[in-house]
């Protein structure tokens, strides 16, 4: 792989000079002509350097463009941006859990230190008082979460979640894109206009009863401390289905990114839009609409070694997931910008691993994701190639050769 761009910044400062020496050599050595304007050439003499930082980060963007369209496992989750994310989020989750553990062993006169030892042994002796400690402590993460978006200045607006039906509008457009039968179409948009959001807490608040079942499934998905950072699920209340997004996904979407800096709303959108359209297109995946996915079904045999049938959920709930990014950014910004929204998106997924559900991160990202050939050709990419077809609804994109007919003399 091309070495980091980012790496060349040290020696390109050296010497602004011997910068612009090498920029014009390397133009006469690929035998281009100069074309550079005149307030160009004025610009590059009087500040090499600054030119010299421009041309570094002209070719900065070629090569996330490059990478974006050609590696883009490589273009998400292999920068030093991706890792300071990723320690950003790390420390902010362990405040949090640590917060709520110890404002909810105070109420119920805990051991900070070993509350989770106590709480399983607590578990042991009254399950009903330990059921009461553990919504308590979910109850604890949802007001550290609150208190996060309100220390950082965060309007109502991410409190409503707009961004999500933001994604469920686009969700209803994409349904609508694919050749599939009216009447598929009108079951699953139905599905989709009829989800609703919920924050992770408000099934915890007291006076809600919740039974065994519910939480064991809020601890399977959002692991026992409530922060597993990828997942979101679905429960259904007095005929209402609600997707119930984890705190530790919440909390991925709050996080400074990549800049290192405080985000704006639409800056934060991008980190949580792949996870909420991914969990969307849950709602309309292969269980309830197999018929419809016949044709992806035997793309993704061709395309991915192990059994299909163990992996096509979470396959067809990315695909669903791209699909509705494309209608979200379709004629909605430049090709840059696009490629830096679909790079801040995936960055939620990077550090997973093959499960036996989902498959591993790079053969999600290169293999599915990112051949699909809407999103390729908004962010300014060649459309899939035959031999590396993407796998949508209506199969092999492109489809395959058709195989050369043969008669007998």
């Amino acid at each position: 792989m091309k070495t980091n761009i980012g790496f060349l910044l040290i020696p390109l400062l050296i010497s602004g000079a011997s910068v612009q020496a090498r920029f014009l050599e390397g133009s006469q050595q690929k035998g281009e002509k100069s074309k550079i304007s005149r307030d160009d050439e004025i610009h590059r003499a009087v500040d090499p350097m600054g030119a010299a930082i421009e041309d570094l980060a002209e070719e900065a963007r070629r090569e996330l463009h490059r990478l974006t369209c050609e590696d883009l496992h490589s273009a998400v989750c292999g920068t030093i941006g991706h890792q300071d994310y990723m320690r950003r989020f790390e420390e902010r989750k362990d405040a949090i859990k640590d917060k709520a553990a110890r404002r909810t062993a105070r109420t119920y006169r805990i051991n900070p230190e070993n509350f989770w030892g106590r709480l399983a042994e607590i578990k042991a002796e009254n399950s009903a008082l330990e059921e009461r400690i553990y919504d308590h402590y979910i109850r604890n993460i949802g007001r550290e979460l609150h208190r996060l978006l309100h220390d950082e200045d965060l309007t109502s607006q991410f409190m409503r979640m707009n961004d999500y039906y933001k994604m469920r509008r686009a969700m209803g457009a994409a349904i609508d894109a694919q050749d599939l039968p009216d009447e598929t179409k009108g079951t699953m948009k139905g599905k989709v206009g009829d989800l609703e959001f919920i924050w992770p807490d408000q099934f915890f608040l007291e006076g809600n009863e919740i039974s065994k079942e519910e939480r064991d499934e809020f601890k399977m998905f959002c692991g026992f401390d409530g922060m597993n950072y990828r997942d979101a699920y679905f429960n259904v209340r007095n005929n209402k289905t609600y997707m119930v997004l984890c705190p530790g996904t919440l909390l991925a979407a709050v996080t400074p990114g990549l800049e290192g800096v405080p985000m704006s709303l639409s800056a934060r959108f991008e980190y949580l839009a792949f996870v909420i359209g991914h969990e969307i297109g849950h709602i309309i995946d292969t269980r309830e609409h197999a018929g419809a996915f016949d044709r992806m079904s035997g793309c993704v045999a061709n395309e991915f070694v192990p059994s299909p049938s163990n992996y096509m959920r979470e396959i067809s709930a990315d695909y669903w997931s791209a699909e509705a990014l494309f209608q979200h950014l379709n004629n909605n910004g430049d090709q840059e910008e696009i490629r830096n929204f679909l790079t801040r998106s995936f960055n939620i997924i990077c550090l997973g691993d093959d499960d036996g559900k989902h498959p591993a991160v790079i053969i999600r990202l290169n293999t599915f994701i990112g051949r699909n050939p809407n999103l390729r050709r908004i962010a300014g990419c060649e459309p899939p190639i035959a031999a590396e077809p993407a796998c949508t609804i209506a199969g092999e994109t492109p489809a395959p050769p058709a195989e050369a007919s043969t008669t007998s003399p």
